[in-house]
């Protein structure tokens, strides 16, 4: 089923340390998805040193960028979910917002 999520959506994962021990260096760079097509919205989702990134490119309503510093969380499993809007979309590490980004 190829749906259209612009208007609305989401993605969830979690990052399990035991199957990704080098989540938990801060000088490392994991992709775990790049401009993956997501029902109309491309999705990158980056560790890059102790930032973990998100870009969503609504082909839609445009593009938000979202970061957070994981540094202090790097010693544990990581749940990492993106929802989005027409209006924004939201970052969350371990069900906390960490970002907010409407589009540009």
């Amino acid at each position: 089923m190829n749906k259209n999520l612009t208007t609305e959506g989401s993605i969830l994962f979690w990052v399990k340390l035991s199957d990704n021990p080098a989540f938990q260096n801060p000088e490392s760079n994991i992709a775990f998805m790049h401009d993956q097509d997501v029902g109309g919205i491309k999705l990158t989702i980056v560790k890059e040193k102790s930032i973990m990134r998100a870009v969503v490119n609504n082909s839609k309503y445009g593009v938000a960028r979202l970061e957070s510093d994981i540094l202090k969380k790097l010693t544990k499993d990581m749940m990492v979910s993106l929802t989005w809007t027409k209006e924004s979309a939201k970052f969350y590490l371990n069900g906390e917002q960490v970002s907010e980004s409407i589009y540009a």
